[in-house]
């Protein structure tokens, strides 16, 4: 059976075209565009999602990094992907779910009930 994984849905999505969508964004992209609205969608390995509207930026995410590859600029992370170990720490410790794994679609379902 082949899976995909999703590291977003948007719901009621306005961009790109007139009328209301539902936008389903999957990991491991291979076109690698100039113009990616969505680099972080090139890669098929598991990775962190940061989604700014949640960040409150209390900066428990950069605290607690082992690998220190989380730095708090104007009171926002800024993940340095080169430099994470892929130890996933800092969604633990995210009070507001603004750290979050890319899963996989079947994962999100079951969340959603």
């Amino acid at each position: 059976m082949n899976q995909a994984t999703i590291f977003d849905i948007q719901r009621a999505s306005l961009v790109d075209g007139p009328g209301i969508r539902t936008t389903v964004f999957f990991k491991g992209c291979n076109l690698k565009c100039k113009w990616c609205h969505n680099p972080e969608s090139q890669s098929a390995q598991k990775q962190m999602m940061y989604y700014k509207d949640k960040c409150t930026g209390c900066g428990k995410c950069a605290n607690i990094c082992p690998a220190k590859a989380i730095k708090m600029k104007n009171k926002l992370p800024r993940i340095d992907r080169s430099a994470c170990i892929h130890c996933f720490c800092c969604q633990e410790f995210c009070p507001k779910g603004a750290m979050r794994v890319g899963r996989s679609a079947f994962a999100k379902l079951l969340e959603r009930g």
